[in-house]
């Protein structure tokens, strides 16, 4: 989110000491903080009803919930065995669908619910598992049921400052230069962050002020000074 004034953009900076939004922050630390060991699904529905409850800050809530998933480990491994369990329920199906005749088929198609529960029961059976189970599994890595497995832990108050810092990351993403001034830097510092530059493969015209000494000035091109990879060229900016 920005805002425009005098021909500048500006991003929408939040005050990082809101007594409100460090209430929205440490609540969704908490509900992210707890949420190692169950699936995606119920976080999820967790974190709806902490934002639920401040309807006033519901985009700033997003971008806070948004950030936490990212510091948010999921299983996302594929599992063969899934595809194994899904293998054999189509195979028992078919089979099972066969030998009912034309009228439970019917029933079955139709979405009568005693037919559908006995259904999945008696397929649960011929594999060797419980129907609760067989539910469970069957769509286990489909993305609202995968598991979460670590959650990177951090302050609120530091949430509230990585949302402000995501707002500028924001506007690099999408600008066509940045001008850095550099007062006095340290060679050590000045080594480190040409290297980085040059890692980065972002084009850089370096000088110094004219007003100020012993000052450089970076002017580095963004993405949109390109005609081609912008994406990625402002990923690495």
């Amino acid at each position: 989110c920005f805002r425009t004034n005098r021909g500048k953009i500006l991003p929408k900076l939040i005050n990082p000491e809101s007594t409100k939004l460090l209430e929205i922050a440490e609540e969704l630390l908490a509900v992210f903080s707890g949420s190692v060991g169950a699936v995606r699904e119920k976080l999820e529905e967790a974190t709806k009803q902490v934002l639920d409850g401040f309807p006033g800050n519901a985009v700033v809530g997003r971008g806070l919930e948004k950030l936490l998933l990212d510091r948010t480990e999921f299983d996302t491994e594929v599992k063969t065995e899934l595809a194994d369990l899904r293998q054999k329920v189509f195979f028992h199906s078919s089979a099972l669908l066969k030998g009912k005749g034309e009228i439970s088929l019917r029933g079955f198609e139709e979405g009568v619910a005693g037919d559908l529960k006995n259904f999945q029961s008696e397929i649960a059976h011929e594999i060797g598992i419980s129907a609760a189970d067989l539910g469970r599994q069957l769509y286990g890595d489909l993305p609202p049921f995968q598991q979460v497995l670590h959650f990177r832990e951090m302050t609120g108050t530091g949430l509230l400052h990585r949302y402000n810092c995501a707002q500028i990351q924001g506007l690099l993403l999408r600008c066509e230069a940045m001008t850095v001034c550099l007062p006095e830097s340290g060679a050590a510092r000045l080594r480190q962050l040409l290297k980085y530059l040059r890692f980065n493969k972002l084009l850089t015209r370096i000088s110094f002020h004219q007003k100020m000494e012993k000052t450089l000035v970076l002017e580095i091109d963004g993405p949109l000074s390109m005609f081609v990879n912008t994406q990625k060229y402002g990923f690495n900016l």
